[in-house]
């Protein structure tokens, strides 16, 4: 037995092919070495990205709406409540109206790391949709194809500015993306937790940004199709739409109440 082992192994050297078990079976040396190469520059790449806008944050002003949803965060720091009526200095005392939760996540930064933190935020953001952005890829396509996508995804002026900008943009793709995965996750596996991720999403979403409407309209739609067309997805969208419903419903009980429009 150890003679033909023996042979084998001296035969597998002599025609340069890697054993079986080998992590790099049937893959060529110049294939592998190209991969590193890639996967080196890619992530030199990022590291640079990241770093000029972490760099080019020194430079941010927050002037127009960056102020006042900066201060709005203030506000909600200082009093422990979303004001109905801003200050005559911001708009001349007109009604709040703006949904709230990035001004809350603005005052929760505040409190922990104080104000110069606000402008981290988006950064931040960006990175962790860069990350699911990559996993999502390579999960289906493949690491050289996710490295690809991202690299063509962060070419986009509007996803770097954004990224440096106290803006409720940034929160918003990150939000559109998790509930718009974890319905494609729900309807695809038949799972209810991923159905009330997704719900959760659309919910921190609509108090987010305006857009958040147009989504869950698009998921009422969808629930009324299924009851039609594909009954047993019916419960899924109901549990996306109610628990959308009951983040959401709180924040317009609180607006009919303060007479805001």
């Amino acid at each position: 037995m150890s003679k033909k082992k023996s042979s084998k192994t001296r035969q597998s050297s002599a025609t340069g092919s890697e054993p079986k078990n080998s992590v790099f079976a049937g893959v060529s040396t110049n294939e592998n070495l190209i991969d590193y190469i890639l996967l080196s520059l890619a992530i030199a790449y990022f590291i640079f990205y990241i770093f000029k806008l972490y760099s080019s944050l020194g430079n941010t002003l927050f002037w127009a709406d960056e102020n006042v949803h900066a201060y709005i965060s203030s506000i909600i720091l200082k009093t422990h409540s979303i004001p109905a009526v801003l200050p005559e200095d911001i708009y001349g005392g007109f009604e709040y109206s703006y949904p709230p939760f990035f001004h809350i996540l603005g005052a929760m930064v505040m409190a922990i790391a104080g104000f110069p933190a606000l402008k981290f935020i988006n950064l931040m953001l960006l990175i962790l949709f860069l990350l699911m952005f990559y996993f999502l890829i390579r999960k289906y396509y493949g690491n050289n194809e996710a490295l690809l996508a991202c690299l063509l995804i962060s070419l986009s002026p509007t996803l770097a500015i954004n990224s440096i900008r106290f803006m409720t943009e940034m929160i918003s793709m990150v939000l559109i993306f998790l509930s718009f995965i974890f319905l494609v996750a729900a309807l695809k596996k038949a799972n209810h937790l991923c159905a009330i991720i997704s719900g959760l999403s659309t919910g921190l979403l609509l108090l987010s940004k305006q857009i958040g409407i147009v989504v869950l309209g698009f998921y009422f739609l969808l629930l009324i199709w299924f009851s039609f067309k594909h009954k047993k997805d019916v419960r899924l969208m109901i549990y996306i739409v109610g628990t959308s419903a009951c983040i959401f419903i709180p924040y317009v009980i609180w607006a009919v109440y303060n007479e805001i429009e």
